[in-house]
């Protein structure tokens, strides 16, 4: 090879290094130039950059050093653009988590002035309503916090008006065994030995909030909706504004017009009435939101086993936390008096600690990671949770050392016996403790939503909590008698497990595997519909001889009996004929009225129940009779 070939070859060579260096450089500061979280437009933001002769930073020979390449890991499309994405969703939302989390207390708070039965009423009503209701309903939610935020982030973003029909398809249906438990619920609380005003009384708010549960669930469905397309100012907006109307509702209702307990129902279904109309007007007439398509068209219908696949681990996920909490209770109770009114303290404050930071920078994380995940970034997810594990550890120790400072000041809004506040006083570190522990759960929790993977959270929250938590919590409560100090030392061990489990799951997570997961979910309902006709490509394209002499494909003939000029045929494939669209159609609708007809036969029988069960032929005299008292008028002589 000659001196000159020699030259061109090296120089051929250099150019190829210095292109590949620009090309790796590149790819970890260009996910901003894709709108669409999509990694084809990655790819073309980077020759296009290159093309025009753009000068990247410059790379470094020296090979980089360990703490480098732990960035590069935690940070892969760097820590700034990330930061200011995820502050962007997580304070609004957090903010709306905590307007919505106070319409129980404002509704307790009403009502406790009318008197001590009232209060009972309202606070045994409220707890029904959130294990038979609201933990369900958010449970299923976690279906869309997947589907609506990858659905959003890919291609086909205009698809996620079908989800959110679904979704409300689904959630109605979902609260149809809820509405029977309402209705049938007095003989449940005789059963459990509650007092027979209290269970006479709470039947009937409870029947009266059937409504609420209902709005309520449409209410949170746009909720999701409208987040996961990033507009998180207007649920924040109608949040606000929903807890005013509340509020003034039932001021108007139990202190103007004086309806009683009963008027705090209808006071809330009124006002999530309220938020649903609020959120429809904005879908209508916003410019930026994908409108709910109004076309008659049976996607909806389909696929629901893949959204069950998803609803009911986080069911069962949101359950397991919600049903320990519960137990720690119960174990309070049967400690004293003033055990349990501290665990109602501590409970409480750690409930809005959680709602505060984790559960809306969790939010965040799972739109975040979900919107990757549908564009097919894979790099996207792990630096979504290093930025978000890195701010929540941030500011949980502020909050730490803000709740350790007014530890004797905290108990004083909920209570003035001197016990009670020296009992929780010193129980609020361990509590704060646990907080910090909850604010990772919260983060890693959002990323397995945002991922689909609520089977994988059902999974560690049940071994870690049930089979380490409870066993400590009943050790040191029982054997060691260590009081409410041992259930939160309890609840510490299992959390401590718990987050190590999902911290070592996220992290070791195979996002690009996961990224074409998310892919075929999305395509999920096309294949299914494939699959389920059995249609391959040749048959669609055998010839067929047509009225004109003439070879033709089986679509072709078909259109010109049954041309497509309704809404009806739009959901067809295109490679699908006419009548065995029509068939597979017609057993899909008979499948979905069979579910809903089961349903609707456990709602009547729970209206027989209440309407046709005598109560007093089971318990005697320990329940009210029809006529209103604790004995029957005929027995009012003797």
């Amino acid at each position: 090879m000659s001196d000159d070939e020699l030259m061109v070859n090296r120089g051929n060579t250099q150019i190829t290094t210095n292109l590949a260096d620009k090309i790796d450089t590149l790819k970890l500061e260009t996910y901003e130039c894709s709108h669409d979280a999509n990694s084809e437009m990655v790819n073309e933001c980077i020759s296009l950059r290159i093309q025009q002769g753009d000068d990247p930073p410059r790379v470094r020979p020296t090979r980089p050093i360990c703490w480098r390449k732990m960035w590069s890991s935690c940070f892969p499309l760097g820590l700034c653009y990330e930061f200011k994405q995820l502050i962007r969703l997580a304070l609004p939302i957090t903010v709306t988590s905590l307007f919505t989390f106070t319409f129980g207390p404002v509704s307790i708070a009403f009502c406790g002035h009318l008197g001590k039965t009232e209060l009972a009423t309202i606070g045994l009503s409220m707890a029904v309503f959130n294990m038979a209701g609201i933990i369900v309903v958010t449970g299923l939610l976690t279906a869309c916090d997947t589907i609506f935020a990858q659905t959003y982030g890919s291609k086909t973003r205009n698809k996620i008006s079908m989800q959110m029909k679904k979704a409300l398809t689904l959630i109605t249906i979902c609260c149809i065994p809820c509405c029977a438990l309402y209705i049938s619920v007095e003989g449940l609380l005789l059963l459990l030995g509650q007092n027979p005003m209290v269970a006479k009384l709470t039947a009937s708010y409870l029947l009266r909030l059937i409504p609420a549960l209902l709005f309520y669930s449409w209410g949170q469905v746009f909720t999701r909706y409208v987040q996961s397309q990033n507009h998180v100012y207007a649920p924040l907006i109608f949040t606000v504004l929903t807890n005013g109307v509340n509020a003034l509702l039932h001021y108007i209702f139990l202190f103007q017009l004086r309806m009683g307990i009963n008027g705090s129902a209808m006071a809330q279904a009124v006002a999530y009435l309220f938020q649903d109309i609020s959120f429809l007007f904005y879908i209508k007439f916003s410019k930026t939101i994908v409108k709910f398509n109004t076309e008659h068209s049976i996607g909806f219908l389909k696929n629901w086993s893949g959204w069950f696949r998803l609803a009911i681990p986080g069911v069962i996920m949101v359950s397991l936390d919600g049903t320990l909490f519960e137990l720690g209770g119960i174990l309070a109770g049967s400690i004293g008096e003033r055990e349990l009114a501290v665990q109602t303290v501590l409970i409480t404050l750690d409930t809005v600690s959680y709602t505060l930071f984790p559960h809306g920078f969790g939010t965040a994380t799972g739109i975040r990671v979900g919107q990757y995940l549908g564009g097919q970034v894979p790099l996207g997810p792990r630096s979504t949770l290093s930025v978000a594990l890195l701010l929540i550890w941030i500011l949980e120790p502020f909050y730490f050392m803000i709740t350790v400072l007014l530890r004797w000041h905290i108990p004083l809004i909920f209570s003035r016996d001197s016990d009670v506040i020296e009992m929780a006083a010193n129980l609020i570190p361990l509590t704060a403790i646990f907080q910090i522990l909850d604010g990772a759960h919260g983060i890693c929790t959002g990323v397995l939503r945002g991922a689909g993977l609520q089977h994988v959270g059902c999974a560690v929250n049940f071994l870690s909590l049930y089979f380490v938590g409870v066993p400590v919590i009943l050790c040191l409560v029982f054997l060691a008698k260590m009081s409410i100090q041992g259930i939160w030392i309890g609840l510490i061990a299992g959390s401590s497990v718990q987050i190590t489990v999902l911290l070592l799951v996220c992290f070791r997570m195979n996002w690009n595997k996961q990224a074409e997961l998310t892919k075929k979910r999305l395509n999920a309902e096309e294949l299914r519909n494939e699959m389920s006709l059995n249609v391959t490509e040749e048959t669609d394209v055998s010839p067929t001889f047509s009225r004109r002499g003439s070879y033709a494909s089986v679509d072709e003939v078909k259109v010109e009996k049954t041309p497509e000029t309704n809404d009806y045929d739009k959901s067809r494939p295109k490679n699908v004929p006419y009548h065995l669209f029509t068939n597979t159609t017609c057993t899909l609708l008979r499948k979905r009225m069979l579910v809903l007809t089961g349903l609707l036969f456990i709602l009547v029988a729970s209206i027989l129940c209440r309407t046709l069960l005598n109560l007093s032929d089971y318990f005697g005299p320990f329940c009210f009779y029809k006529n209103g008292t604790y004995i029957q008028i005929s027995h009012l002589n003797n």
